[in-house]
Order: structure tokens, then C-alpha cells, then sequence
């Protein structure tokens, strides 16, 4: 992996971690050190094991899907563009008090999560 491409790795992650902290603490009344903490840690953590984890599985995988890649991209982007249609069809289902950092489960839904 070249330089070029862990720098651009590291600006989308750090800006990715920057949108989702500041969707949480629109969420919350007032942000705690404990709050920053757990956010600061959780997305350290995930978003290292995940940029290993794609790089190890995409390493392996290389091989067998070079000819499908384009097609596997249009099935996972159709899929999650089916599913943002679907829940925005759905009435939201939003808590008016919801302290997101608590949970594992709100790793992945932060703000609104369906109940």
C-alpha cells in the first residue's frame, strides 16, 4: 500500500468519525468526558479493526472476485440505496432523549435506531 493511499485512508476515516461525533452530540443535551471517551474509543477501535479486516479479507479475495468486483459493488450499493428507500417510507421512530454512547449496538445506528 503506498503512502498516497493511507493518507487518503486516514482523511476519509477521520472524516467519517467527525460526522457521526458531531450527528451524536446534536443527539445529546450535554457531552460529558465520558460521552468523548467512549466515542473516541469505540472509533478507534472499530475503525482499525475494520480497515485491517478489509484489507486482510480484500487481500485474499482479490483473486477469486477480480472479474466480479464491479458487480459485487453495484449489489451491496443497491442493496443499502433498497434499504435507505424502505426506511424512508417507514415512520421514524426517534427517541426524544437517546444517550447513544452506552451501547454496542449504537456503534452502528447512532441517533435514531429502531426499537
Amino acid at each position: 500500500m503506498d503512502i498516497l493511499t493511507l493518507i487518503g485512508t486516514a482523511i476519509a476515516l477521520g472524516m467519517d468519525a467527525f460526522a457521526v461525533a458531531t450527528a451524536v452530540a446534536t443527539c445529546l443535551p450535554l457531552v460529558t468526558a465520558r460521552h468523548t471517551f467512549r466515542l473516541t474509543w469505540h472509533f478507534g477501535f472499530f475503525q482499525s479493526m475494520m480497515t485491517t479486516f478489509g484489507w486482510v479479507g480484500g487481500s485474499g479475495l482479490a483473486s477469486y472476485a477480480m472479474g466480479l468486483n464491479q458487480w459485487i459493488a453495484f449489489g451491496i450499493l443497491a442493496i443499502l440505496g433498497l434499504n435507505m428507500v424502505r426506511k424512508s417510507l417507514q415512520p421514524e421512530n426517534c427517541a426524544e432523549y437517546l444517550d447513544p454512547t452506552p451501547r454496542l449496538e449504537s456503534c452502528g445506528t447512532l441517533c435514531c435506531y429502531e426499537h
